[in-house]
């Protein structure tokens, strides 16, 4: 092997790298003169195996990231949380051998167990949060017994933290740990608060479930707004948990105003005819032949809103213009016979400053549902598919 690039001690003709020669021999000590120092292993941080969070409930890290499950006890009963255990129990449950079955984390659970690096109870009266919220805040810290602590500190990263149970977390308590890459820090592992965030047109929003409230409200780290932002109550709810949460918005005032009044006009205003009668399915089957061969009695090429006052507020209704989210002038009619027909839809914006709601036209008399705003769809269709 060639010597190129090499160097060796005078005194034990110990080897080393030209480019990082060290000052000294690392052998034997004897001064060589160079300038390298190797770079210091950072020291591990202890992050303990096992932390009994409560009575019969037992955090377990799985990994050396510090990831972590649960392990519960109830009675002569084991049960570990993490997902390859449970469906290895599974098999044991199925033969009848649930009560024989131990994973590692159980063996662990059942020798030993670390004392909560810190506990911490929220500080609800001074969080700032909606009543909904505050609400669901002090039902969980009272449905605790005996003033367990609902935030606990297992390891330098993670914490585990009670919430409401839920079908897909019966045990409440989840892990929520430290990251750096979040905006506020922490990133909850339940599977009911993964994305919990909203995205819409016009608005960025991130939702903060309720273990990360309850955090939050227990290390006094209060989620950071800018100076545009606002706290919306109405979206302390979650689809999947019913867990409340608060969401930090940035739209634009106006924007969100008309799109809630025109979600609000759409439910008032508009619905399908439960039985379509037999005349308008006749008059439906004649506009879409005439259509089809180009004679009179087609379908119209222009739909306007039929209203002229607001179906919200009773204001006049503005002139008829392109849907302001429409991207092009292209719009189309899909009919049975008649699929891609080129047509001109407008409509008609309220002009109350407190409403702006918009108007679309539902010609749903002659057999035609507009579905958004470049798209008019045929009622015997529709019916066919429902």
């Amino acid at each position: 092997m060639s010597s190129r690039g090499r160097g060796s001690c005078p005194k034990c003709h110990e080897e080393y790298f030209n480019r990082s020669k060290p000052p000294n021999c690392p052998k034997c000590g004897y001064f060589l003169g160079g300038t390298f120092h190797g770079a210091r292993k950072k020291a591990k941080s202890a992050s303990p195996a096992l932390v009994e969070v409560c009575q019969g409930v037992f955090s377990c890290r799985t990994t050396g990231r510090d990831d972590r499950c649960f392990v519960t006890s109830r009675g002569d009963m084991w049960l570990c949380t993490r997902e390859e255990c449970k469906i290895s129990r599974s098999v044991h449950v199925n033969s009848d051998m649930a009560s024989h079955y131990e994973c590692e984390h159980i063996k662990q659970a059942k020798n030993t167990a670390s004392l909560p690096v810190a506990t911490y109870h929220p500080s609800i009266a001074n969080y700032p949060c909606s009543d909904t919220v505050r609400s669901k805040l002090c039902e969980v810290v009272s449905s605790l017994p005996d003033d367990s602590p609902p935030v606990v500190q297992v390891s330098e990263q993670s914490f585990a933290v009670f919430g409401l149970p839920t079908a897909s977390n019966p045990l409440g308590f989840c892990h929520v740990k430290k990251e750096t890459k979040t905006k506020n820090g922490y990133s909850c592992t339940a599977k009911d608060c993964r994305n919990f965030a909203s995205k819409a047109k016009g608005t960025k929003a991130k939702a903060y479930c309720l273990h990360l409230h309850i955090l939050f409200a227990s290390l006094q780290q209060f989620p950071s707004t800018d100076a545009e932002s606002s706290i919306d109550p109405s979206a302390a709810s979650s689809s999947s948990s019913s867990e409340p949460s608060i969401v930090v918005s940035t739209p634009n005032s106006e924007d969100g105003l008309q799109r809630k009044s025109t979600i609000l006009l759409a439910d008032k205003r508009r619905s399908l005819p439960y039985q379509i009668p037999r005349d308008l399915l006749r008059a439906i089957m004649a506009r879409d032949s005439c259509t089809l061969f180009g004679v009179e009695g087609s379908w119209p090429s222009l739909f306007l809103p039929s209203e002229n006052h607001c179906g919200l507020c009773a204001s006049p209704l503005g002139p008829a213009i392109n849907h302001p989210g429409q991207q092009s002038n292209s719009s189309y009619l899909i009919s049975e016979l008649n699929a891609f027909t080129k047509v001109d839809i407008k409509v008609r914006t309220c002009g109350n400053k407190e409403c702006m709601a918009i108007h679309q036209p539902f010609p749903v008399d002659i057999g035609k549902v507009n579905t958004i705003c470049k798209l008019l769809l045929g009622l015997f269709k529709v019916k066919n598919e429902h």
